[in-house]
């Protein structure tokens, strides 16, 4: 049995093999660069110690083509080639004859990408993916642009890191080629560039983004997925449509930010390791192994229920709640509540006269200050208090809740709206959890570049006068709304420094609009014998502290200016 960490997994204890080293090219782009390159092979693997090795897994985790100690170069994120490359890893693992033929794949973030991008490319060795915190849509759902608008803060942060990691040098004793200095001064000198260049050529849902999405076609991933994601993470909504479109994946979600479900904070933590060899044993043995009580009674998605009792703050430990389940593919909620605007109120169906009027949505620089961040690592980098951003102009609240309200999935808002100054624009939708202290917190968010108002692949330049009919759907949540708390609505056309800034200060107006949330009217509580077990840990290095790590934020706001 096999598999490949961020890139494989297969069968040997006391036994494991952290690097594979491939020499070669990477990409069309790189052939041009370089003459004659060289085939993906394999070194530093001693099969010599194999057979002395009792033959139950074995992890591989290989270096890609330009990074780490492999030769080669890599120009962008996720190419086809590094699906190659997996596959070709794939197919020589299930040769080897200590291997049973079977591989799986895990990873988080990039890794988790890789197996599912992979497996869309159906190896036949390739029998199951653990993949966390990815998604099937490389342009709705990732870090360079939500709603068809540039993600600022994230997409720019994440070029500089690989900007840098592109820069490092393969370990000069660890190193499968020849020449590590010259390997690493054409790194430099070729493919040590910012990758945002590449990102903002492509500002639609076009081939570039479609590589890679396998959103495109779901029928070609037919091997079981575990598919885990985290509510504050921003790669939740694709658990979702993973479990209703793939006929053999299974979903987690819990309250963790972009880290390991076993380490990360918001808690509680599960056991991410049982959960893994569980699920290897089952997929990954002959005979397709003995499967544990727990596989045979899986749910197709198991989520945490966060309750909204805590504070708004930017770093929460541990989130009150409760695990639940369902065994039904499809995911969606049992009811559906429909809030009107009118006034600075939201109206259910029941209050709701049928009148509106219109609504001017202004330019407001200020309100995405507290956004927090869009991928989240735990730190304090939560949405913040809300209340002091959301302008009383342009925020509509309900009456205080008679009963706790169970949020879980997508809410949806609707309207008709018009532009007056430009051509193209914003429109940002935050839902907030207003306490009874008047504490606001941030629950779930959407945007919509106007442009996009159809379609992701062929926006429209707008006409200022004209009326358009606008759907954003908002990011999943799994959330309990307690009794005495309001449903808050706050919309505005711009969230810096999130979301890059309009042109120009964007006025719009809307009118015929609605929230629909998503509820459960009967909670599905997770049973004992299927809820995740606890965290269990190998034996911790020694790490020496040399200075005490810090972290802190600040926003300075001037009340006679109104300038953050």
């Amino acid at each position: 049995m096999v598999g490949l960490s961020g890139i494989c997994h297969c069968q040997v204890s006391d036994f494991s093999i952290n690097k594979q080293n491939t020499h070669g090219s990477s990409g069309n782009h790189m052939r041009d660069q370089i003459p004659n390159p060289t085939p993906l092979n394999f070194l530093g693997l001693k099969e010599s110690l194999l057979p002395s090795c009792k033959i139950r897994m074995c992890t591989f985790r290989p270096d890609m083509r330009g990074t780490g100690d492999s030769e080669g170069l890599y120009f962008d994120e996720y190419e086809s080639q590094e699906q190659q490359d997996a596959m070709e890893i794939i197919e020589w693992i299930s040769n080897q004859s200590w291997s049973n033929g079977r591989v799986g794949m895990y990873g988080k973030s990039w890794g988790g990408f890789n197996g599912l991008q992979v497996a869309f490319h159906q190896p036949p060795a390739l029998k199951a993916v653990i993949s966390l915190y990815s998604t099937d849509n490389r342009y709705t759902d990732d870090i360079h642009w939500k709603g068809g608008s540039l993600v600022a803060s994230q997409m720019l942060s994440w070029a500089s890191i690989m900007f840098a990691w592109n820069a490092r040098p393969p370990h000069p004793e660890s190193y499968a080629g020849t020449d590590w200095k010259e390997t690493w001064k054409t790194r430099l000198e070729k493919a040590s560039r910012p990758w945002t260049k590449i990102w903002m050529e492509h500002q639609t849902y076009d081939d570039y983004w479609k590589q890679g999405s396998i959103q495109e076609k779901y029928s070609q991933v037919q091997i079981p997925i575990l598919a885990i994601g985290g509510w504050h993470d921003m790669y939740s909504n694709a658990v979702f449509r993973l479990v209703e479109n793939l006929p053999n994946c299974r979903g987690i979600i819990g309250p963790w930010s972009h880290d390991w479900p076993d380490v990360s904070t918001p808690g509680p933590q599960i056991g991410f390791m049982s959960e893994c060899l569980d699920f290897w044993n089952h997929h990954l043995k002959d005979g397709h192994g003995q499967p544990s009580e727990k596989q045979v009674k899986a749910p197709k998605l198991i989520w945490y229920q966060c309750q909204g009792s805590l504070s708004p703050i930017p770093h929460i430990k541990t989130w009150p709640g409760k695990w639940c389940a369902t065994r039904s593919q499809n995911t969606q909620s049992d009811a559906v509540f429909k809030y009107y605007l009118n006034e600075g109120h939201l109206l259910d169906q029941q209050d709701f006269c049928g009148t509106q009027k219109e609504w001017k949505i202004e330019y407001d620089p200020n309100s995405g200050w507290t956004s927090g961040e869009m991928l989240s690592f735990g730190g304090p980098d939560l949405p913040a208090e809300q209340s002091y951003f959301n302008s009383p102009r342009t925020t509509w609240k309900s009456q205080r809740l008679q009963r706790d309200l169970d949020l879980f999935g997508f809410p949806e808002f609707n309207c008709q709206f018009q532009i007056h100054n430009d051509t193209q624009g914003a429109l940002i939708v935050k839902l907030c959890d207003e306490f009874p202290d008047g504490q606001t917190r941030l629950i779930s968010f959407g945007v919509m570049n106007l442009t996009h108002y159809k379609s992701h692949e062929k926006p429209e330049q707008l006409r200022t006068g004209t009326w358009y009919d606008l759907r954003i759907q908002l990011d999943a949540l799994g959330y309990e709304m307690l009794q005495g708390h309001k449903i808050v609505l706050h919309i505005c056309c711009s969230y810096w420094p999130m979301i890059w800034t309009p042109r120009r200060e964007t006025s719009l107006r809307i009118r015929g609009a609605h929230l629909s949330l998503p509820i459960l009217q009967d909670l599905p509580e997770a049973s004992p014998d299927i809820l995740c077990s606890e965290p269990y840990f190998g034996p911790a290095l020694d790490v020496e502290e040399i200075e005490k790590s810090s972290y802190s934020r600040w926003l300075n706001y001037g009340l006679s200016t109104n300038v953050s």
